[in-house]
């Protein structure tokens, strides 16, 4: 995937490329260098976004892409606020409507806040499966499981916090599935775990704190996405 990735990313840096040195030679002069990077970069989200159903990452590239080259297209009064503004109501919207149903397991344990104007604390015993879901509020789990396998979390224009050092791997591995999408989350994972993380990023990013063990006895694999909003992760 990595490797695709990279591919995806050097195909459109040297399209740039080349449409830098055709600007140069008396074609769209119009359109500055650092236009074109941005465009490239922009284009970029857009397209990743497209491929995850990221309805805040498509959005919002379409709304930057306005915001570049709304002279010529006779957009000024489109930008930069309401276009941004736009995106905004329409991520909320589609997010709302399109929200994915999840799956129901027999040994997960699922816990949700939405619309919830307080912050809650979930520190019970779990499962082998935990799904934690935040919207427009706070939130902190505590993770006690003695076979931890599995977490699917969510944060959508909240705050969760998530405890994973009173867990115990089961067969020593266990996946956590991330999407953050105007939102923040803090996972706090203990020191002696390896922690190899997947994941996909939109105006998005990640931040760790400390060191993880490079052991292969203890591995916790992060998948998933962050979208316009911030994940990170405290070793403890």
């Amino acid at each position: 995937m990595k490797k695709g990735k990279n591919i995806f990313w050097g195909l459109l840096f040297i399209l740039g490329a080349v449409f830098i040195v055709v600007n140069r030679l008396g074609y769209f002069q119009d359109i500055s260098v650092l236009t074109v990077i941005f465009t490239i970069i922009v284009a970029g989200v857009l397209i990743d976004s497209i491929a995850h159903r990221s309805f805040g990452g498509i959005l919002f590239s379409l709304a930057f892409l306005c915001i570049l080259y709304d002279k010529p297209l006779g957009m000024e009064a489109l930008t930069p606020w309401p276009v941004l503004a736009a995106a905004l109501c329409g991520t909320i919207g589609l997010n709302m409507i399109f929200k994915e149903k999840k799956r129901s397991w027999g040994s997960n344990k699922h816990y949700e806040w939405d619309n919830e104007k307080y912050k809650e604390v979930i520190d019970e015993e779990s499962e082998e499966w935990v799904h934690c879901e935040v919207s427009f509020s706070s939130a902190t789990k505590y993770i006690n499981s003695t076979n931890f396998k599995k977490a699917d979390l969510e944060s959508s224009f909240g705050s969760m916090s998530v405890y994973f050092d009173n867990a115990i791997l089961g067969d020593g591995r266990a996946l956590v599935n991330i999407d953050v999408s105007f939102g923040d989350l803090k996972l706090y994972i203990p020191k002696t775990w390896k922690v190899v993380m997947n994941l996909e990023s939109a105006f998005g990013g990640c931040k760790e704190h400390g060191n993880c063990s490079m052991s292969d006895e203890n591995v916790l694999m992060l998948n998933g996405e962050v979208s316009f909003g911030a994940l990170e992760i405290y070793y403890i």
